[in-house]
């Protein structure tokens, strides 16, 4: 017969072992703002490249405001970001790449996130030439739940720039920006 002490240490330890993994889980959803914001970036890159309005809306908080100037100005809503969203990716050419450059994250403390990107958008213009521009982004993220959600998005798209020697697609997807 096993004293009673051993069964109980065994439920404290379970407990123990759950609350640290608990607490490291939490931690580092906080300990590294710059890796929760490039991954939210990467899946909304993923995610409108790909045409799914879905999981583009799935990144916005319910009350989110965007600003795009060039695709409709502002929305507030994710019903009226949607239509922002549908215009946008009608308006994308079929070889569009989104490269992240830049980016930087600072915590706002108690779940938001400031955010500073620059962009290349790489794509082939209507008359065969490959095209880039310059997008930069300002962004309010809310972290809730272990997610990421955007509260204010707000890009700034550049005017449209010849490359000298045009990437393939294959090296716009690859090389970086220029």
């Amino acid at each position: 017969m096993q004293p009673s002490f051993g069964l109980e240490a065994m439920i404290m330890m379970r407990r123990v072992s759950f609350a640290a993994a608990f607490l490291s889980i939490s931690i580092s959803l906080h300990a590294d703002p710059l890796s929760d914001v490039q991954r939210h970036a990467e899946m909304f890159r993923d995610a409108f490249i790909g045409g799914n309005v879905d999981a583009v809306l799935d990144l916005y908080s319910d009350d989110a405001t965007v600003i795009w100037p060039g695709y409709g100005q502002e929305a507030s809503g994710k019903e009226a970001i949607r239509e922002l969203v549908v215009q946008a990716m009608q308006e994308l050419p079929p070889d569009s790449w989104y490269t992240i450059c830049a980016l930087e994250a600072v915590s706002l403390g108690e779940g938001y996130l400031a955010t500073v990107g620059r962009w290349e958008h790489s794509f082939t213009a209507d008359n065969g030439v490959r095209q880039s521009t310059e997008v930069r982004t300002m962004e309010i993220i809310m972290e809730e739940s272990g997610r990421t959600y955007y509260v204010f998005d707000h890009a700034s798209i550049g005017v449209p720039q010849t490359f000298r020697h045009p990437p393939s697609i294959e090296e716009a997807h690859t090389k970086g920006c220029q």
